[in-house]
């Protein structure tokens, strides 16, 4: 049951990153702003918060040019498909011991 958070995690942070592209590629800043707000409580669950979250603030103040919003955003999908690549393997390591 203690790997619950890593599965939300690994669960949600994949749409969450969908919408953030999808977002900014259809110049929607409002959905942007609301995806990446959304966001802010999925990165918590896995301790990102220090990483992340003034990058997501600034992308859900949506007072940034387009190459930083670009630059964010990239910071936002790389910081967390390591750490979805972590999860998974914590969460396999937790399937094996249970194995035994």
């Amino acid at each position: 049951m203690k790997w619950r958070s890593p599965n939300k995690f690994v669960e949600t942070i994949e749409s969450d990153l969908l919408e953030l592209e999808n977002s900014f590629h259809s110049k929607n800043a409002e959905q942007l702003s609301v995806v990446a707000h959304r966001t802010l409580s999925t990165i918590y669950i896995m301790g990102l918060k220090s990483k992340l979250e003034s990058t997501l603030c600034a992308i859900e103040q949506d007072d940034l040019s387009y190459s930083e919003l670009k630059t964010n955003l990239e910071h936002v999908y790389e910081t967390c498909r390591a750490a979805k690549i972590e999860a998974k393997l914590f969460i396999e390591d937790l399937r094996n011991c249970k194995s035994y």
